[in-house]
């Protein structure tokens, strides 16, 4: 499955630096202490500005270009002892299934998830 991607005005992404203690939720991700990330310095709230340091200032970026930038994530099935199977992300070896899954399962969830 690809997805369709229609090219909009290109987007200014800031890089940012996270100081001082704690996390800072932003859009559905969390930022941790000393991690550095990239987004819209425009859809930024002046409030968390003060627990963040500009590293580069912004570069323009078409939403189609950071899409065909963006980290691809490919899952692999590790056979247990038991003969059944868990699923990992294959960049950082963490287990991503809940429970343990029959090879039919398996094939099913790989095929979904790596389209």
């Amino acid at each position: 499955m690809v997805a369709v991607v229609e090219e909009s005005k290109p987007v200014i992404l800031t890089r940012f630096k996270k100081l001082g203690g704690g996390s800072l939720y932003l859009n559905n991700r969390i930022i941790k202490p000393g991690q550095i990330f990239s987004y819209d310095k425009t859809k930024m709230s002046n409030t968390f500005l003060d627990t963040l340091e500009v590293v580069e200032e912004g570069n323009e970026v078409s939403v189609k270009e950071a899409i065909d930038n963006a980290p691809v994530v490919r899952y692999e099935a590790k056979k247990a002892e038991d003969g059944t199977y868990l699923v990992t992300n294959t960049k950082s070896k963490k287990v991503i299934s809940t429970g343990k899954l029959t090879e039919a399962e398996v094939n099913e969830l790989l095929k979904n998830l790596n389209g």
